[in-house]
């Protein structure tokens, strides 16, 4: 199996409000579309690591079959310390996580699908999506190299490993600018068409 972890325990300083429940799409949310972004890529089972919007974030993703899991300090804004309460949380015969920030809602589940399929057709090490030059998330990473994730100390961030690992980052081509458009701002979620179905964004 190959697992995500979608990063959703952040304050939203920059918004001003709970971005990730914000209404994206047809009837969705931002956060619920990423989800379904994983899911329609095929990884099994999805863990989200939530924080201060916990109940909203998790009646939101109610039905979508994730696992919810609640990061301990999620004021420290240490998106590290989420990957490593997500990684710590799959468990059985899960073989590889792809990484993902809950704020970008135009990833399409064609991009996941490709590492998914990467990885089945035996791509090791670490995988990732790359559009314009610029590689973007999610990010696969091996459960060989978990240990190595969570060991990262404080002064640490997954940059850290990807650059210490940069040799053996499995690169794949994507048409998915989505990889790169996180919503941080109102700017960035008053711009483009929030997802709704017929516009090609998915």
């Amino acid at each position: 199996m190959i697992a995500g972890i979608v990063l959703a325990a952040g304050s939203s300083r920059r918004m001003g409000s709970s971005k990730l429940l914000l209404p994206w799409g047809d009837g969705s949310t931002i956060v619920g579309t990423v989800v379904a972004a994983l899911t329609g890529g095929g990884l099994r089972p999805v863990v989200v690591v939530v924080g201060g919007d916990s109940q909203g974030i998790e009646a939101a993703l109610g039905g979508a079959g994730v696992v919810i899991v609640p990061n301990p300090d999620p004021g420290s804004g240490d998106m590290l310390g989420s990957i490593k309460v997500g990684l710590r949380a799959l468990e059985g015969e899960v073989e590889a996580a792809a990484v993902m920030p809950g704020d970008l809602p135009r990833i399409r589940p064609g991009t996941v699908a490709a590492l998914v399929n990467a990885r089945k057709q035996g791509a090791g090490g670490i995988i990732a999506p790359v559009y314009g030059g610029r590689r973007g998330h999610p990010v696969l990473i091996p459960r060989e190299a978990w240990p190595e994730v969570v060991a990262l100390g404080p002064q640490d961030t997954l940059r850290t490993f990807l650059r210490r690992h940069a040799s053996q980052i499995h690169i794949i081509e994507v048409d998915d600018p989505g990889i790169h458009a996180d919503i941080d701002t109102p700017a960035d979620y008053d711009s483009g068409d929030r997802g709704r179905t017929g516009d090609g964004s998915r």
